[in-house]
Protein backbone atom coordinates (compact mmCIF):
# COMPACT_ATOMS: atom_id res chain seq x y z
CA UNK A 1 0.00 0.00 0.00
CA UNK A 2 1.65 3.42 -0.88
CA UNK A 3 1.69 5.89 1.88
CA UNK A 4 0.25 9.38 0.58
CA UNK A 5 2.43 11.29 3.22
CA UNK A 6 5.47 9.67 1.06
CA UNK A 7 4.71 9.53 -2.50
CA UNK A 8 6.61 6.29 -4.13
CA UNK A 9 7.47 4.77 -0.66
CA UNK A 10 5.74 1.84 0.23
CA UNK A 11 4.83 1.23 4.31
CA UNK A 12 5.27 -1.82 5.86
CA UNK A 13 2.81 -3.10 8.35
CA UNK A 14 4.12 -3.44 12.08
CA UNK A 15 3.21 -6.63 14.10
CA UNK A 16 5.44 -5.07 16.73
CA UNK A 17 7.11 -2.05 17.74
CA UNK A 18 10.55 -4.27 17.74
CA UNK A 19 10.28 -6.07 14.70
CA UNK A 20 13.46 -7.24 12.65
CA UNK A 21 13.31 -5.76 8.69
CA UNK A 22 15.27 -6.16 5.74
CA UNK A 23 17.16 -3.21 5.25
CA UNK A 24 16.27 -3.93 1.23
CA UNK A 25 13.28 -2.33 3.10
CA UNK A 26 12.02 1.40 3.88
CA UNK A 27 10.65 1.25 6.96
CA UNK A 28 8.56 4.45 7.22
CA UNK A 29 4.97 4.41 9.45
CA UNK A 30 2.53 6.72 9.28
CA UNK A 31 3.89 9.33 11.23
CA UNK A 32 6.62 9.71 9.57
CA UNK A 33 9.40 7.64 11.07
CA UNK A 34 12.24 6.69 8.64
CA UNK A 35 14.63 3.53 10.24
CA UNK A 36 17.59 2.06 8.79
CA UNK A 37 19.47 0.07 11.22
CA UNK A 38 21.78 -2.27 11.25
CA UNK A 39 22.19 -2.25 8.08
CA UNK A 40 25.71 -1.93 6.96
CA UNK A 41 25.17 1.88 4.97
CA UNK A 42 28.64 3.25 4.49
CA UNK A 43 27.10 6.88 3.74
CA UNK A 44 23.55 8.81 4.57
CA UNK A 45 20.97 7.47 2.24
CA UNK A 46 19.79 9.90 -0.07
CA UNK A 47 16.21 8.51 -0.29
CA UNK A 48 15.29 9.93 2.90
CA UNK A 49 11.24 11.42 2.43
CA UNK A 50 11.24 15.18 2.76
CA UNK A 51 8.32 15.12 5.19
CA UNK A 52 10.29 12.41 7.53
CA UNK A 53 9.96 13.40 11.01
CA UNK A 54 12.42 10.84 12.94
CA UNK A 55 15.58 9.55 10.91
CA UNK A 56 17.43 6.83 12.76
CA UNK A 57 20.65 5.56 10.97
CA UNK A 58 22.25 3.92 14.01
CA UNK A 59 24.62 0.74 14.30
CA UNK A 60 25.84 1.28 10.19
CA UNK A 61 29.15 2.46 8.87
CA UNK A 62 28.94 5.78 8.31
CA UNK A 63 32.18 7.49 7.77
CA UNK A 64 31.46 11.27 7.37
CA UNK A 65 28.56 13.75 7.30
CA UNK A 66 29.06 15.71 4.57
CA UNK A 67 27.80 19.54 3.82
CA UNK A 68 23.77 19.55 2.97
CA UNK A 69 23.47 15.87 3.53
CA UNK A 70 20.17 16.56 5.47
CA UNK A 71 19.20 19.63 3.31
CA UNK A 72 15.79 18.58 2.69
CA UNK A 73 14.91 17.27 5.62
CA UNK A 74 13.13 20.90 6.88
CA UNK A 75 10.08 19.01 8.95
CA UNK A 76 12.70 16.51 10.80
CA UNK A 77 12.94 17.10 15.15
CA UNK A 78 14.51 13.94 15.58
CA UNK A 79 17.93 12.79 14.04
CA UNK A 80 19.88 9.42 15.25
CA UNK A 81 23.28 8.69 14.12
CA UNK A 82 24.37 6.72 17.17
CA UNK A 83 26.98 3.88 16.68
CA UNK A 84 28.60 4.51 13.12
CA UNK A 85 32.03 5.40 12.07
CA UNK A 86 31.75 9.30 11.65
CA UNK A 87 35.22 10.74 12.62
CA UNK A 88 34.16 14.14 10.21
CA UNK A 89 31.47 16.42 10.77
CA UNK A 90 31.35 19.63 7.76
CA UNK A 91 30.78 22.36 9.50
CA UNK A 92 27.70 22.87 7.21
CA UNK A 93 26.66 19.12 7.53
CA UNK A 94 23.39 19.91 9.63
CA UNK A 95 21.86 22.89 7.20
CA UNK A 96 18.24 22.65 6.95
CA UNK A 97 17.92 21.20 9.97
CA UNK A 98 15.74 23.76 11.09
CA UNK A 99 12.86 22.06 13.27
CA UNK A 100 15.49 19.70 14.81
CA UNK A 101 14.89 19.49 18.57
CA UNK A 102 17.28 15.77 19.21
CA UNK A 103 20.25 15.05 17.66
CA UNK A 104 22.17 11.94 18.67
CA UNK A 105 25.67 11.11 17.86
CA UNK A 106 26.98 9.21 20.82
CA UNK A 107 29.48 6.04 19.98
CA UNK A 108 31.49 7.72 16.79
CA UNK A 109 34.67 9.14 16.74
CA UNK A 110 34.17 12.94 16.05
CA UNK A 111 37.32 14.49 16.58
CA UNK A 112 35.99 18.12 16.47
CA UNK A 113 33.11 19.83 16.29
CA UNK A 114 33.94 23.30 14.00
CA UNK A 115 32.90 26.75 14.78
CA UNK A 116 29.25 27.98 13.93
CA UNK A 117 28.33 23.97 12.88
CA UNK A 118 24.88 24.76 14.82
CA UNK A 119 23.56 28.03 14.10
CA UNK A 120 20.13 26.70 12.11
CA UNK A 121 19.49 24.31 14.90
CA UNK A 122 17.80 27.05 17.15
CA UNK A 123 15.22 24.57 18.10
CA UNK A 124 17.46 21.88 19.18
CA UNK A 125 16.59 21.27 22.73
CA UNK A 126 18.48 17.65 22.80
CA UNK A 127 22.40 17.48 21.72
CA UNK A 128 24.02 13.66 22.27
CA UNK A 129 28.61 13.85 22.10
CA UNK A 130 29.11 11.27 24.64
CA UNK A 131 31.84 8.59 23.41
CA UNK A 132 33.36 10.24 20.75
CA UNK A 133 37.12 11.49 20.48
CA UNK A 134 36.90 15.26 21.20
CA UNK A 135 39.49 17.04 22.87
CA UNK A 136 38.65 20.32 22.70
CA UNK A 137 35.51 22.53 22.82
CA UNK A 138 36.16 25.73 20.72
CA UNK A 139 34.87 29.10 21.85
CA UNK A 140 32.06 28.63 19.30
CA UNK A 141 31.35 25.16 18.61
CA UNK A 142 27.95 25.69 20.23
CA UNK A 143 27.25 28.65 19.17
CA UNK A 144 23.33 29.46 18.29
CA UNK A 145 21.81 26.75 20.53
CA UNK A 146 20.46 29.05 22.54
CA UNK A 147 17.37 27.01 23.33
CA UNK A 148 19.67 23.56 23.72
CA UNK A 149 18.49 22.09 27.36
CA UNK A 150 19.92 18.37 27.64
CA UNK A 151 23.87 18.65 26.57
CA UNK A 152 25.93 15.62 27.10
CA UNK A 153 29.88 15.29 25.98
CA UNK A 154 30.40 12.43 28.31
CA UNK A 155 33.44 10.16 27.71
CA UNK A 156 35.25 11.97 25.43
CA UNK A 157 38.88 13.17 25.80
CA UNK A 158 38.27 17.10 27.00
CA UNK A 159 41.14 18.51 28.13
CA UNK A 160 39.63 22.75 27.90
CA UNK A 161 36.20 23.91 27.30
CA UNK A 162 37.64 27.63 25.78
CA UNK A 163 35.90 30.42 27.67
CA UNK A 164 32.82 31.59 25.86
CA UNK A 165 32.12 27.81 24.46
CA UNK A 166 28.73 27.39 27.01
CA UNK A 167 27.74 31.54 27.12
CA UNK A 168 25.14 31.22 24.75
CA UNK A 169 23.48 28.43 26.27
CA UNK A 170 21.53 29.84 28.15
CA UNK A 171 18.35 27.70 28.66
CA UNK A 172 20.67 24.32 29.08
CA UNK A 173 19.23 22.38 32.12
CA UNK A 174 21.64 19.32 31.98
CA UNK A 175 25.43 19.33 31.36
CA UNK A 176 27.34 15.98 31.50
CA UNK A 177 30.86 15.83 30.91
CA UNK A 178 31.86 12.85 32.81
CA UNK A 179 34.89 10.87 31.83
CA UNK A 180 37.03 13.70 30.62
CA UNK A 181 40.49 15.09 31.00
CA UNK A 182 39.40 18.20 32.49
CA UNK A 183 42.33 19.13 35.32
CA UNK A 184 41.09 23.00 35.78
CA UNK A 185 37.45 24.65 36.27
CA UNK A 186 38.26 27.89 35.39
CA UNK A 187 36.48 31.44 36.11
CA UNK A 188 34.05 32.24 33.37
CA UNK A 189 33.57 28.25 32.30
CA UNK A 190 29.88 28.05 33.35
CA UNK A 191 29.47 31.72 32.61
CA UNK A 192 25.63 32.60 31.84
CA UNK A 193 24.48 28.86 32.51
CA UNK A 194 21.96 30.62 35.09
CA UNK A 195 18.86 28.01 34.42
CA UNK A 196 21.57 25.08 34.60
CA UNK A 197 20.34 22.43 36.95
CA UNK A 198 22.77 19.55 37.01
CA UNK A 199 25.97 19.72 36.28
CA UNK A 200 27.87 16.21 36.28
CA UNK A 201 32.15 16.46 35.93
CA UNK A 202 32.86 13.30 37.79
CA UNK A 203 35.82 10.97 36.54
CA UNK A 204 37.70 13.99 35.05
CA UNK A 205 41.50 14.43 36.48
CA UNK A 206 40.31 17.83 37.72
CA UNK A 207 42.61 18.94 40.56
CA UNK A 208 42.27 22.93 40.94
CA UNK A 209 39.06 24.72 40.66
CA UNK A 210 39.47 28.47 41.22
CA UNK A 211 37.77 30.49 43.18
CA UNK A 212 34.07 31.79 42.44
CA UNK A 213 34.27 29.09 38.91
CA UNK A 214 30.65 27.89 39.44
CA UNK A 215 29.66 31.99 39.07
CA UNK A 216 26.82 32.28 37.20
CA UNK A 217 25.03 28.89 37.60
CA UNK A 218 23.07 29.95 39.94
CA UNK A 219 19.87 27.66 39.35
CA UNK A 220 22.37 24.57 40.10
CA UNK A 221 20.44 22.22 41.94
CA UNK A 222 22.98 19.05 41.61
CA UNK A 223 27.10 19.12 41.32
CA UNK A 224 29.13 15.81 40.77
CA UNK A 225 32.36 16.19 40.93
CA UNK A 226 33.28 12.57 42.43
CA UNK A 227 36.08 10.43 40.59
CA UNK A 228 38.75 13.70 40.26
CA UNK A 229 42.08 14.48 42.12
CA UNK A 230 40.82 18.01 44.22
CA UNK A 231 42.80 18.51 47.51
CA UNK A 232 41.53 21.06 49.05
CA UNK A 233 38.01 22.88 49.49
CA UNK A 234 38.68 26.62 49.35
CA UNK A 235 35.91 29.28 51.09
CA UNK A 236 35.13 30.44 47.64
CA UNK A 237 35.17 27.23 45.99
CA UNK A 238 31.39 27.17 46.03
CA UNK A 239 30.73 30.48 46.01
CA UNK A 240 26.99 31.61 44.13
CA UNK A 241 25.74 27.90 44.72
CA UNK A 242 22.52 29.63 46.65
CA UNK A 243 20.19 26.57 45.15
CA UNK A 244 22.40 23.64 45.67
CA UNK A 245 20.47 20.89 46.63
CA UNK A 246 23.40 17.92 46.35
CA UNK A 247 26.60 18.19 46.18
CA UNK A 248 28.99 15.23 45.04
CA UNK A 249 32.68 15.36 46.35
CA UNK A 250 33.66 11.68 47.11
CA UNK A 251 36.81 9.62 45.82
CA UNK A 252 38.79 12.68 45.78
CA UNK A 253 42.44 13.69 47.77
CA UNK A 254 40.27 16.47 49.67
CA UNK A 255 42.69 16.81 53.07
CA UNK A 256 41.29 20.35 53.76
CA UNK A 257 38.11 21.96 54.00
CA UNK A 258 38.19 25.29 55.03
CA UNK A 259 35.87 27.30 57.45
CA UNK A 260 33.25 28.84 55.36
CA UNK A 261 33.70 26.83 52.41
CA UNK A 262 29.92 26.14 52.41
CA UNK A 263 28.19 29.43 53.48
CA UNK A 264 26.35 29.98 50.12
CA UNK A 265 24.61 26.14 50.62
CA UNK A 266 22.24 27.10 52.84
CA UNK A 267 19.48 24.91 51.27
CA UNK A 268 21.77 22.00 50.49
CA UNK A 269 19.91 18.65 51.52
CA UNK A 270 23.20 16.25 51.02
CA UNK A 271 26.34 16.53 51.28
CA UNK A 272 29.12 13.29 49.96
CA UNK A 273 32.76 13.62 50.88
CA UNK A 274 33.43 10.08 51.51
CA UNK A 275 36.57 8.41 49.84
CA UNK A 276 38.59 11.17 50.23
CA UNK A 277 41.79 11.77 52.72
CA UNK A 278 40.06 14.21 55.69
CA UNK A 279 41.83 13.50 58.68
CA UNK A 280 39.69 15.97 61.50
CA UNK A 281 36.52 17.60 61.63
CA UNK A 282 36.95 20.98 62.52
CA UNK A 283 34.62 22.72 64.95
CA UNK A 284 33.02 25.67 62.20
CA UNK A 285 32.71 23.64 58.82
CA UNK A 286 29.41 22.62 58.53
CA UNK A 287 28.23 25.89 60.24
CA UNK A 288 26.44 26.82 57.69
CA UNK A 289 24.35 24.08 56.41
CA UNK A 290 20.98 24.21 58.67
CA UNK A 291 18.53 22.49 56.13
CA UNK A 292 21.32 19.49 55.08
CA UNK A 293 19.47 15.89 55.87
CA UNK A 294 22.21 13.95 54.90
CA UNK A 295 26.30 13.75 54.82
CA UNK A 296 28.26 11.14 54.13
CA UNK A 297 32.08 10.89 55.28
CA UNK A 298 32.77 7.83 55.15
CA UNK A 299 36.19 6.05 53.93
CA UNK A 300 38.39 9.29 55.21
CA UNK A 301 40.99 9.10 57.57
CA UNK A 302 39.21 10.76 60.61
CA UNK A 303 40.82 10.36 63.84
CA UNK A 304 38.56 13.02 65.92
CA UNK A 305 35.47 14.74 65.97
CA UNK A 306 35.92 17.75 67.92
CA UNK A 307 33.60 18.68 69.46
CA UNK A 308 30.47 20.97 68.25
CA UNK A 309 31.29 19.78 64.53
CA UNK A 310 28.07 19.68 63.74
CA UNK A 311 26.77 22.20 64.77
CA UNK A 312 23.70 24.35 63.47
CA UNK A 313 22.93 20.65 61.50
CA UNK A 314 19.47 20.18 63.50
CA UNK A 315 17.74 18.95 60.16
CA UNK A 316 20.70 16.30 59.35
CA UNK A 317 18.86 12.50 59.41
CA UNK A 318 21.54 10.35 58.46
CA UNK A 319 25.17 10.46 59.37
CA UNK A 320 28.15 8.15 57.38
CA UNK A 321 31.21 7.89 59.66
CA UNK A 322 32.23 4.66 58.94
CA UNK A 323 35.66 3.03 57.42
CA UNK A 324 37.37 6.19 59.39
CA UNK A 325 39.88 5.65 61.99
CA UNK A 326 38.06 7.62 65.37
CA UNK A 327 39.19 5.90 68.82
CA UNK A 328 37.74 8.23 70.71
CA UNK A 329 33.55 9.47 70.96
CA UNK A 330 33.75 13.26 72.73
CA UNK A 331 30.73 13.90 74.90
CA UNK A 332 29.80 17.18 72.42
CA UNK A 333 30.78 15.27 69.39
CA UNK A 334 27.56 15.32 68.20
CA UNK A 335 26.16 18.64 69.55
CA UNK A 336 23.39 19.90 67.87
CA UNK A 337 22.37 17.16 65.85
CA UNK A 338 18.79 16.36 67.58
CA UNK A 339 17.12 15.29 64.50
CA UNK A 340 19.72 12.89 63.60
CA UNK A 341 18.02 9.21 62.80
CA UNK A 342 20.90 7.05 61.38
CA UNK A 343 24.58 7.38 62.73
CA UNK A 344 26.94 4.86 61.12
CA UNK A 345 30.36 4.87 62.91
CA UNK A 346 31.04 0.66 62.12
CA UNK A 347 34.51 0.21 61.16
CA UNK A 348 36.54 2.46 63.09
CA UNK A 349 38.92 2.12 65.92
CA UNK A 350 36.37 3.45 69.11
CA UNK A 351 37.54 2.03 72.25
CA UNK A 352 36.13 5.10 74.17
CA UNK A 353 32.49 6.52 74.30
CA UNK A 354 32.35 9.66 76.82
CA UNK A 355 29.38 9.29 78.61
CA UNK A 356 26.40 11.54 77.52
CA UNK A 357 27.94 11.61 73.82
CA UNK A 358 24.99 10.16 72.73
CA UNK A 359 22.80 11.94 74.99
CA UNK A 360 21.68 14.67 72.31
CA UNK A 361 20.44 12.09 69.89
CA UNK A 362 17.20 11.84 71.02
CA UNK A 363 15.69 11.30 67.81
CA UNK A 364 18.21 8.21 66.64
CA UNK A 365 16.87 5.21 65.61
CA UNK A 366 19.86 3.58 64.09
CA UNK A 367 22.94 3.16 65.92
CA UNK A 368 25.67 1.23 64.20
CA UNK A 369 29.27 0.45 66.57
CA UNK A 370 30.21 -2.62 64.69
CA UNK A 371 33.53 -3.65 64.15
CA UNK A 372 35.42 -0.95 66.35
CA UNK A 373 37.36 -1.48 70.08
CA UNK A 374 35.19 -1.20 72.15
CA UNK A 375 35.76 -3.45 75.87
CA UNK A 376 33.05 -2.41 78.20
CA UNK A 377 30.10 -0.78 77.92
CA UNK A 378 29.33 1.59 80.77
CA UNK A 379 26.05 2.55 82.58
CA UNK A 380 25.37 5.90 80.85
CA UNK A 381 26.54 5.19 77.43
CA UNK A 382 23.07 5.02 75.52
CA UNK A 383 21.22 6.85 78.10
CA UNK A 384 18.37 9.31 76.20
CA UNK A 385 17.94 6.76 72.91
CA UNK A 386 14.42 6.49 73.95
CA UNK A 387 13.80 5.99 69.88
CA UNK A 388 16.44 3.71 68.98
CA UNK A 389 15.25 0.61 67.21
CA UNK A 390 18.55 -0.76 66.04
CA UNK A 391 21.79 -1.11 67.78
CA UNK A 392 24.71 -2.96 66.40
CA UNK A 393 27.52 -3.98 68.87
CA UNK A 394 28.88 -6.92 66.90
CA UNK A 395 32.50 -7.13 66.02
CA UNK A 396 34.22 -5.64 69.34
CA UNK A 397 35.69 -6.59 72.13
CA UNK A 398 33.24 -6.31 74.17
CA UNK A 399 33.75 -8.95 77.69
CA UNK A 400 31.45 -6.46 80.05
CA UNK A 401 27.77 -4.91 79.80
CA UNK A 402 27.02 -3.24 83.07
CA UNK A 403 23.32 -4.34 84.08
CA UNK A 404 22.25 -0.71 83.39
CA UNK A 405 23.95 0.07 80.57
CA UNK A 406 20.90 -0.55 78.02
CA UNK A 407 18.09 0.67 80.61
CA UNK A 408 17.03 4.01 78.24
CA UNK A 409 17.08 1.77 75.36
CA UNK A 410 12.65 1.47 75.36
CA UNK A 411 12.29 1.12 71.28
CA UNK A 412 15.03 -1.30 70.92
CA UNK A 413 13.88 -4.55 68.67
CA UNK A 414 17.30 -5.38 67.30
CA UNK A 415 20.78 -5.90 68.78
CA UNK A 416 23.75 -7.85 67.74
CA UNK A 417 26.02 -8.87 69.82
CA UNK A 418 28.05 -12.02 67.68
CA UNK A 419 31.74 -11.73 67.44
CA UNK A 420 32.62 -10.03 70.78
CA UNK A 421 34.21 -11.68 74.33
CA UNK A 422 30.72 -11.62 75.88
CA UNK A 423 29.63 -15.58 77.43
CA UNK A 424 26.82 -14.54 79.32
CA UNK A 425 23.98 -12.06 79.74
CA UNK A 426 21.38 -11.48 82.31
CA UNK A 427 17.78 -10.44 82.18
CA UNK A 428 18.23 -7.13 83.09
CA UNK A 429 20.18 -5.77 80.06
CA UNK A 430 17.17 -6.11 78.18
CA UNK A 431 14.19 -5.63 80.75
CA UNK A 432 13.03 -2.65 79.14
CA UNK A 433 13.40 -3.78 75.63
CA UNK A 434 10.16 -4.23 74.10
CA UNK A 435 9.28 -7.75 73.15
CA UNK A 436 9.55 -9.62 70.77
CA UNK A 437 12.90 -8.36 70.42
CA UNK A 438 15.56 -9.82 68.38
CA UNK A 439 19.16 -11.06 69.91
CA UNK A 440 21.41 -11.89 67.37
CA UNK A 441 24.49 -13.74 69.42
CA UNK A 442 26.32 -15.12 66.29
CA UNK A 443 26.78 -15.19 62.87
CA UNK A 444 24.79 -16.79 60.33
CA UNK A 445 27.28 -18.85 59.09
CA UNK A 446 29.83 -18.97 62.33
CA UNK A 447 33.12 -19.45 62.53
CA UNK A 448 35.07 -22.02 64.95
CA UNK A 449 36.70 -19.03 66.36
CA UNK A 450 33.79 -17.16 67.37
CA UNK A 451 33.06 -17.12 71.09
CA UNK A 452 31.23 -19.41 72.86
CA UNK A 453 28.24 -18.59 75.57
CA UNK A 454 28.16 -20.47 79.24
CA UNK A 455 24.25 -21.51 78.10
CA UNK A 456 23.75 -22.70 81.84
CA UNK A 457 23.73 -18.96 82.45
CA UNK A 458 21.27 -18.14 79.70
CA UNK A 459 17.76 -20.09 80.69
CA UNK A 460 16.47 -16.71 81.26
CA UNK A 461 16.86 -16.25 77.66
CA UNK A 462 15.59 -19.84 77.19
CA UNK A 463 12.35 -19.13 78.40
CA UNK A 464 11.83 -16.02 76.14
CA UNK A 465 12.54 -17.91 73.47
CA UNK A 466 10.17 -20.24 74.19
CA UNK A 467 7.34 -17.44 74.75
CA UNK A 468 8.27 -15.89 71.15
CA UNK A 469 9.02 -12.82 73.16
CA UNK A 470 12.69 -13.16 71.89
CA UNK A 471 13.94 -14.37 68.61
CA UNK A 472 17.31 -15.01 67.46
CA UNK A 473 17.09 -13.68 63.54
CA UNK A 474 14.63 -13.71 61.32
CA UNK A 475 16.47 -15.39 58.63
CA UNK A 476 17.67 -18.94 58.17
CA UNK A 477 19.15 -20.31 59.70
CA UNK A 478 18.12 -19.22 63.39
CA UNK A 479 21.40 -17.37 64.94
CA UNK A 480 21.39 -18.89 68.66
CA UNK A 481 24.00 -18.71 71.01
CA UNK A 482 26.74 -21.23 70.32
CA UNK A 483 27.06 -23.36 74.02
CA UNK A 484 30.29 -24.39 75.89
CA UNK A 485 30.57 -28.27 75.78
CA UNK A 486 29.02 -30.32 74.35
CA UNK A 487 25.37 -28.92 74.86
CA UNK A 488 23.58 -27.35 72.30
CA UNK A 489 20.94 -24.55 72.67
CA UNK A 490 18.11 -26.27 70.79
CA UNK A 491 18.16 -29.42 73.76
CA UNK A 492 19.67 -27.14 76.61
CA UNK A 493 17.14 -28.36 79.42
CA UNK A 494 16.35 -25.41 81.93
CA UNK A 495 13.82 -25.07 85.09
CA UNK A 496 10.48 -24.64 83.93
CA UNK A 497 8.25 -21.48 84.26
CA UNK A 498 5.42 -21.80 87.25
CA UNK A 499 1.72 -20.58 86.83
CA UNK A 500 2.96 -17.96 87.75
CA UNK A 501 4.81 -17.17 84.89
CA UNK A 502 7.74 -16.34 87.13
CA UNK A 503 10.86 -18.45 86.95
CA UNK A 504 14.40 -18.35 89.47
CA UNK A 505 15.52 -15.27 86.93
CA UNK A 506 13.03 -12.87 85.66
CA UNK A 507 12.46 -11.72 82.27
CA UNK A 508 11.91 -8.57 80.69
CA UNK A 509 8.18 -9.45 80.11
CA UNK A 510 7.90 -10.81 84.16
CA UNK A 511 8.49 -7.21 84.95
CA UNK A 512 6.36 -5.46 82.80
CA UNK A 513 3.17 -7.91 83.71
CA UNK A 514 3.96 -8.20 87.36
CA UNK A 515 5.84 -4.94 88.84
CA UNK A 516 4.23 -2.43 86.37
CA UNK A 517 0.62 -2.81 86.62
CA UNK A 518 0.57 -0.18 89.67
CA UNK A 519 3.05 2.34 88.34
CA UNK A 520 1.24 1.90 84.51
CA UNK A 521 -2.05 3.47 85.74
CA UNK A 522 -0.01 6.47 86.93
CA UNK A 523 1.14 7.00 83.52
CA UNK A 524 -1.59 6.85 81.60
CA UNK A 525 -2.87 9.79 83.91
CA UNK A 526 0.19 11.82 82.66
CA UNK A 527 -0.01 10.82 79.16
CA UNK A 528 -0.47 14.24 78.13
CA UNK A 529 2.63 15.66 79.23
CA UNK A 530 5.29 17.08 76.71
CA UNK A 531 8.96 17.87 76.45
CA UNK A 532 10.71 14.61 77.12
CA UNK A 533 8.64 13.68 79.99
CA UNK A 534 6.48 12.14 76.80
CA UNK A 535 4.06 9.13 76.75
CA UNK A 536 6.60 6.55 75.82
CA UNK A 537 8.77 8.17 78.00
CA UNK A 538 6.58 7.34 80.78
CA UNK A 539 6.60 4.04 79.17
CA UNK A 540 10.15 3.56 79.85
CA UNK A 541 10.03 4.49 83.51
CA UNK A 542 7.24 1.83 84.11
CA UNK A 543 9.38 -0.88 82.81
CA UNK A 544 12.67 0.95 84.47
CA UNK A 545 10.75 0.37 87.57
CA UNK A 546 11.95 4.27 88.63
CA UNK A 547 8.48 4.82 90.56
CA UNK A 548 10.53 7.74 92.61
CA UNK A 549 11.68 8.94 89.51
CA UNK A 550 8.41 9.17 87.84
CA UNK A 551 6.57 10.64 91.26
CA UNK A 552 9.83 13.33 91.64
CA UNK A 553 8.95 14.44 88.22
CA UNK A 554 5.37 14.68 87.81
CA UNK A 555 5.17 18.48 88.76
CA UNK A 556 6.96 18.59 85.00
CA UNK A 557 3.22 18.65 83.66
CA UNK A 558 2.32 20.76 86.30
Amino acid sequence: MENPSFPGVFQLVLMAEGALFSCRDLYVTNNGRFYRQNCGLDQVPRDIPAPALQVRLSDNKITSLPAGVFRNLSQCTELVLDKNNISIVSKKAFIGLKNLAKLSLLENNILTIQEDTFTEQVSLKFLHLSHNSLSVIKSRSLAGLENLEHLFLASNRIKEIETGSLTGLRNLRTCRLIRNKLSVIKVGMFNNLSKCLILELQSNNISIIEKEAFRGTESLKQLKLTYNKISVICQETFAGLTNMRTLHVSFNEISLIEPGSFADLKIVDQLYFSKSELSVIQPGIFYNLPRCKYLNLAGNFIAAVENDSFRNMSSLTTLYLNHNKISVIKKHSFAGLQGLKCLYLSENRISVIENGSFSVLENIEFLDLYANSLSVIQPGTFNHLFHCRELRLDKNNISVIDDEAFNQLYSVGRITLHHNRLTSLTANHFINMPRPLEVILSSQNPRPAERIWNCSSLCWLKHEQEQETVVFGRGWPKQHPLCDGDRDWESLQCEQRGKTGTSSTKTGFDILEVECEASWRHCQSWSHCAGWFAFETCIGLCLTEKIQLFRENAILCA
